[in-house]
């Protein structure tokens, strides 16, 4: 491990927890730590797709309430969330290797 690589670390993770989903990289060894740690999980960005496919049904069948899978109730701040989550996949600059989505550095 570099030095510096925990403080890199420590300022994604805080990233994240400030539901900041990017981060400037001043350095290259700095993206991988930033994909790591910003990057959704696989189940996140699953929970974030049904989320809003359940949102789509109840629009499309004119529900004015959504339902999770669990009978949860979908509310503003919920689609909020995941649109948040599934923003960078939608992303060109990311694609899906071995369960996980990469940002890939441009060169």
């Amino acid at each position: 491990m570099r030095p510096g690589h925990d403080a890199v670390t420590a300022m994604m993770l805080g990233s994240r927890a400030a539901r900041i989903m990017g981060r400037a990289c001043t350095h290259p060894n700095q993206v991988a730590v930033a994909n790591e740690v910003l990057t959704p999980s696989e189940s996140e960005v699953a929970q974030g797709q049904n989320m809003m496919h359940s949102v789509a049904l109840a629009l499309g069948n004119g529900d004015g309430v959504a339902l999770a899978d669990r009978g949860q109730l979908i509310d503003a701040a919920n689609t909020r969330k995941a649109r948040r989550v599934l923003a960078p996949v939608r992303c060109s600059g990311i694609r899906r290797t071995q369960g996980a989505f990469l940002v890939q550095p441009e060169r």
